[in-house]
């Protein structure tokens, strides 16, 4: 982007009741605890390729120490539920194992 160039975005909107909210950031955090066991529990590195990329991303952080932020937990379900309409709608790459599911 040049110096006289505007970008639009706009950022993702969710008009949630605060019940609605609350059970949805119940959703992400539970997400992410999940997430966060499997990846302790997993299997050997060379494993890996049957990951979710939130999956390789919390094995990063978790052995650098780091706690896992919300985004991936967040991150961990849009992957999770793209699969699923992919695969409901015959949509798969024919190569290649599909990711693990919880």
């Amino acid at each position: 982007m040049t110096a006289g160039e505007q970008r639009d975005e706009e950022a993702l909107r969710l008009d949630l009741t605060p019940r609605e909210a609350l059970q949805f950031f119940d959703c992400i955090d539970a997400t992410k605890r999940a997430l966060e066991l499997r990846v302790v529990q997993a299997g050997s590195v060379g494993e890996e390729v049957f990951l979710w990329p939130s999956e390789r991303i919390a094995r990063l952080l978790l052995s650098q120490g780091e706690r896992l932020p919300d985004w991936l937990g967040l991150l961990h379900m849009i992957e999770r539920y793209t699969w699923r309409i992919a695969e409901h709608l015959g949509a798969l790459p024919a190569a290649g194992a599909p990711p693990r599911d919880d």
